[in-house]
């Protein structure tokens, strides 16, 4: 009996795979807010896309992580919190979005959403090189994506299947730094809902 409880005890006890990945984007969310704060609102450039970007197909040149290394030098993210436990057992994957695996477990994404829809909102924010220079004071919907899990394709002969280290859902680290579990599916009516911003709170009590 003692032992069949101490197995549930350690059972019970094992960390949530998704509650860490959330506690790791936290963390980013934090360091993010603080580089912005040093910034004048400006956050690290990023890219849209793994080799090109989004909207123009420009090469991203140089520093394809300058986003992870800006977060641990002025935001202070330590580089434990770039690692996911459950990705690290995936081994080397091949990403569809975002960063390489052998960097880190989360990639900065490119949601349109976040500054407006259509391909001129976020063209204009490309640099020559190929990353995105976003200010948080363009940001329309704060809580659309800044970083997530990287996404892979788990079929390489069916490329509309993908995957993170969670399956058929994300870890989500939002522009005004809270973060959620959501479907990969970003264009359904669920993503349509919670990327709403909050309704004012005297609008709530009524």
């Amino acid at each position: 009996m003692v032992a069949v409880l101490a197995g549930c005890v350690a059972v019970a006890s094992a960390p949530n795979p998704v509650d860490s990945c959330l506690g790791n984007l936290r963390k980013i969310g934090v360091g993010l807010l603080v580089y912005a704060e040093a910034n004048d609102g400006w956050i690290p450039p990023y890219r849209t896309n793994d080799d090109t970007t989004f909207i123009t197909k420009r090469k991203a040149k140089a520093e394809p992580l300058k986003w992870k290394e800006s977060l641990k030098s002025i935001g202070g993210v330590p580089e434990a919190a770039f690692w996911c436990e459950e990705a690290k057992k995936l081994g080397p994957m091949v990403a569809v979005f975002g960063d390489d695996y052998r960097f880190t477990n989360y990639s900065t994404r490119h949601f349109l959403g976040a500054v407006g829809r259509g391909d001129r909102a976020i063209s204009e924010l490309i640099s020559t090189e190929g990353f995105v220079t976003l200010n948080l004071s363009q940001v329309i919907h704060p809580r659309d994506g800044y970083a997530s899990d990287i996404t892979y394709y788990e079929h390489p002969v069916d490329q509309r299947a993908y995957r993170t280290a969670h399956g058929d859902s994300t870890t989500l680290l939002c522009f005004d730094g809270s973060v959620m579990y959501v479907p990969n599916d970003f264009d359904t009516d669920v993503r349509k809902d919670w990327r709403k911003p909050p309704k004012p709170k005297d609008e709530t009590a009524r």
